[in-house]
């Protein structure tokens, strides 16, 4: 899991490559979005992210994030809670859901009330179904073997 230990050494303090580093210049086209929102100040109901890092355009209403790195646009919704995840662009986090140590491919939408996704690596797949079948139920794999799965992008 090199990829997502680089990823999570993002959001140290102390960091093992900085990304401030102004003699290291960050030399790539950046699309144009807003800066990163966080609303909502309800005790309840506050957009928060701790030790995390969020890209622009990203929006935390009112969910919580906690040592992730999230990608542009992104939404983390009501009540949510992502915790030690990477997040990728356009992803949806659905209210009250808990994500932890889980890789979220690009543009994913996670349904409201989802729990404890755990190493799980969702791809190319909206996994809101309209069918009465858990989600993870695409993934023909016995729902023990959840904690860690890789999904390649072919699944359908």
């Amino acid at each position: 899991m090199p990829y997502y230990a680089t990823n999570m050494d993002l959001v140290f303090v102390e960091l093992v490559f900085n990304l401030y580093e102004e003699d290291w210049p960050i030399r790539t086209h950046q699309l144009q979005y807003p800066p990163a929102k966080f609303v909502f100040t309800e005790e309840q109901r506050r957009g928060i992210a701790l030790d995390s890092i969020a890209s622009m355009g990203s929006i935390i209403s009112g969910g919580c994030v906690n040592n992730s790195v999230l990608s542009h646009g992104v939404r983390v919704n009501s009540c949510a809670m992502v915790e030690n995840s990477i997040i990728f662009a356009h992803a949806v986090i659905g209210s009250n859901s808990r994500i932890c140590r889980a890789i979220i491919d690009r543009g994913v939408c996670i349904p409201p009330t989802l729990k404890s996704v755990s190493i799980l690596k969702m791809t190319g797949k909206d996994i809101t179904s309209q069918s009465q079948e858990p989600w993870w139920s695409c993934l023909k794999l016995p729902v023990s073997s959840l904690h860690s799965i890789c999904t390649p992008s072919n699944v359908r």
